[in-house]
């Protein structure tokens, strides 16, 4: 696996993650800007974005 993946809309560049543990990943270098994705079954089942004043969890359905 990969330490560095983007995150951005389809069709663009998006800003770098850098791994920081096991499915932790901190945005751009931000220390702030922190993103988790969730497993079951070696499937991803949720990403959490992270920042100081909010959270936002998407769940796949």
């Amino acid at each position: 696996m990969a330490d560095k993946i983007s995150l951005g809309g389809l069709g663009s560049s998006g800003g770098s993650l850098d791994k920081i543990g096991e499915h932790r990943f901190l945005y751009n270098r931000s220390p702030s800007v922190k993103i988790s994705f969730q497993f079951n079954n070696s499937m991803v089942t949720s990403v959490t974005v992270e920042d100081p004043d909010l959270t936002v969890v998407a769940h796949k359905i």
